[in-house]
């Protein structure tokens, strides 16, 4: 009885990722708002396939994860002409991160949550008359019972941040390093009342890349609150990373 129970819960969780919505490449336009998130990988040195992905798709946002300062260095030269609205946190190893946007930033914070190398970003941007606070992060991995901790204490920290604002449109990505199904997931998008872009679109396991798509994890989020709705979500193809990049569209 409780593994039949058990089953149908798990059953029941995947319902709102099921694909029921039109799959579309996302286009840019003034009347909707595309944010991309990515792992770059700091032990990929191809940096063209990702820098050729983002000129071909055109996102508004970009928040990238494991940034070191040669990924910084390319980044830089390609697109800060386009995307010269920039927050630069790219440092050695695994906790890197860069926000690259075509609208003026405002409001740029950076807090530390769990330890003093990994940061989480906050910033905000107005799009067609609407103010949008954006938070990108990267904490650990869950491979150890301190990261665990580390990792939902990075989850608490936002959630108590964001609530003191006063502004309800909200975007979080990032490599959140859970999926949708675990507690300290459902822990964090109820705290704020989230909703994951995957909803409708597919579950789209983005993790490890090496794997079969079947079994790949889908920890690469695109989170969203208030008068924001998502019209399109994809993972794209791969781009050397160990992660699949993803990329949404809302209105």
């Amino acid at each position: 009885m409780a593994i039949s129970l058990a089953l149908i819960l798990s059953i029941s969780s995947l319902f709102p990722y099921l694909a029921k919505n039109e799959i579309k490449k996302p286009t840019a336009s003034s009347k909707e708002l595309t944010v991309m998130q990515a792992n770059v990988f700091k032990f990929n040195f191809n940096y063209e396939p990702l820098l050729k992905q983002i000129e071909e798709l055109q996102p508004d946002v970009i928040a990238l994860a494991e940034v070191t300062p040669k990924w910084r260095d390319a980044l830089l030269a390609d697109l800060e002409k386009n995307w010269s609205y920039i927050i630069d946190h790219s440092q050695l190893g695994s906790h890197g991160m860069m926000i690259f946007s075509k609208l003026p930033i405002v409001n740029e914070e950076t807090e530390y949550f769990s330890r003093k190398n990994i940061p989480t970003l906050f910033f905000s941007i107005n799009w067609n008359d609407k103010d949008i606070d954006f938070v990108s992060l990267h904490p650990l991995p869950p491979v150890c019972f301190e990261c665990i901790k580390s990792r939902d204490y990075n989850f608490d920290g936002i959630v108590e941040k964001v609530k003191k604002q006063t502004n309800n449109n909200v975007i979080i990505m990032g490599d959140m390093n859970t999926t949708m199904f675990s507690p300290s997931y459902k822990h964090f998008v109820n705290g704020l009342g989230l909703v994951n872009a995957r909803e409708g679109f597919g579950i789209y396991g983005t993790w490890p890349v090496a794997f079969p798509s079947i079994l790949r994890l889908p920890i690469d989020h695109i989170l969203y609150s208030g008068d924001i709705k998502a019209t399109s979500f994809q993972a794209l193809p791969s781009v050397d990373s160990d992660h699949l990049s993803t990329i949404a569209t809302l209105q």
